[in-house]
C-alpha cells in the first residue's frame, strides 16, 4: 500500500461508492459534508480546512492501483501534535487489515515531521469496528464526549484517541 495526495478528478467516485447508508455518512464525516456525497461540497469542505487549519487529504491504493482508503491529515507542530479526519476505506474490503494498515502509514508519515510527538483523531463509540481497528494500530482512548453528535433521535458518544510518537524515534 502507498499513499498519496488526493487526486480531485478520479478520486471522489471512489469515495462516494464507499458511503453506503446515510448513518455510514454520518460515522464517517459527523454531518461535516452533504449526504449523499456532492462532488462540489467535498470539495468545498477539504479547501476550507486546507485554508483554516492546513489539512491535506490523501488516497491510500493497493499494488494494483486501486483507491483503498481516505483520510484528511492535519498536522499542528508547535503544539505536537497532528490530526487524522473523515477516515474512510472501501467498503468491500474493510475488516481485511487495510484500515490499519492505512492508519500505520498516516502515523509514519504525520511523525516525518520531528515536532509532532502525538497522533490524535476522533471516532464514534457507535463505530466499535472503527474503535477496534485503530486499538489494533496503537492509537489509546484518551477521553469520550457523552452526547456529542446527533443522528436520527440518537445521542453518540466522540471517542478522542491518540497515538504517540514511537520511543526510537525520540532518542
Amino acid at each position: 500500500m502507498i499513499l498519496r495526495k488526493l487526486n480531485c478528478e478520479t478520486d471522489f467516485s471512489p469515495i462516494a461508492g464507499w458511503i453506503r447508508s446515510d448513518r455510514e455518512h454520518a460515522m464517517w464525516c459527523g454531518g461535516r459534508f452533504s449526504f449523499p456525497l456532492e462532488r462540489n461540497d467535498f470539495l468545498s469542505v477539504l479547501e476550507e480546512h486546507r485554508k483554516n487549519t492546513g489539512d491535506l487529504p490523501y488516497m491510500a491504493q493497493d499494488e494494483q492501483g486501486r483507491a483503498v482508503g481516505f483520510f484528511v491529515l492535519s498536522s499542528s507542530p508547535d503544539t505536537g501534535s497532528a490530526m487524522l479526519k473523515f477516515v474512510i476505506v472501501d467498503s468491500a474490503i474493510r475488516g481485511k487489515g487495510v484500515g490499519r494498515e492505512m492508519i500505520r502509514l498516516a502515523a509514519e508519515l504525520a511523525f516525518q515531521d520531528p515536532r509532532v510527538r502525538t497522533l490524535q483523531l476522533c471516532v464514534f463509540a457507535e463505530n466499535p469496528a472503527a474503535l477496534r481497528c485503530y486499538q489494533k494500530a496503537g492509537f489509546c482512548l484518551t477521553g469520550t464526549d457523552t452526547n456529542a453528535f446527533h443522528f436520527r433521535g440518537q445521542l453518540w458518544s466522540r471517542c478522542h484517541m491518540a497515538l504517540s510518537r514511537p520511543e526510537q524515534d525520540l532518542l
